[in-house]
């Protein structure tokens, strides 16, 4: 397995978090073996993180077996992971760890999060979001040969939901 990318990745995403900047991962492979906490916006109005890869099936995140690896969680006081966009690019799991882990995942309602043109590939599953949703867009998100595709919330207002499709394996 390659040299892992988590320590530089975390630090990008929180350099570019307190700075108010995006960060762009330019067309390459990184390779993930451990849990990533995205950081988020301490309200409605402020901003998150925003992370932009060079293109689906351009900037992979390979995730190391058992290990999930985006997860939106808000460490402050208030219950809500907030202002999050993350678009263009492909998840998928090392060889010997298909199947094992989640891409993104939560364990906090969600408002204001975009998803934009992002595949996941061989996950155990895509995307898990089992809470409530506010002001959500999930666009052109492609889950192939995942065992579980996506699991969005036990309810949610304004959630806009386009092109997403699930594929066997």
């Amino acid at each position: 397995f390659p040299s892992h990318d988590s320590h530089v990745f975390e630090l990008a995403l929180n350099y570019a978090h307190t700075n108010n900047l995006k960060v762009c991962a330019y067309g390459a492979t990184y390779f993930i073996n451990r849990e990533i906490n995205i950081p988020m916006g301490t309200s409605y109005g402020t901003q998150g993180t925003i992370l932009e890869g060079a293109g689906k099936a351009k900037t992979f995140i390979r995730i190391a077996k058992d290990v999930d690896c985006f997860n939106l969680t808000n460490t402050t006081q208030t219950s809500f992971a907030t202002n999050v966009q993350i678009s263009n690019l492909s998840f998928n799991q090392t060889d010997t760890a298909m199947y094992t882990g989640v891409a993104l995942k939560t364990d906090s309602s969600i408002t204001n999060i975009k998803l934009d043109e992002i595949s996941f590939f061989e996950c155990k599953q895509a995307i898990k979001f089992p809470n409530q949703f506010y002001i959500a867009r999930l666009t052109s998100l492609h889950a192939q040969g995942c065992k579980y595709g996506f699991e969005l919330g036990v309810e949610g207002t304004t959630l806009f939901l386009d092109n997403l499709f699930v594929t066997g394996k």
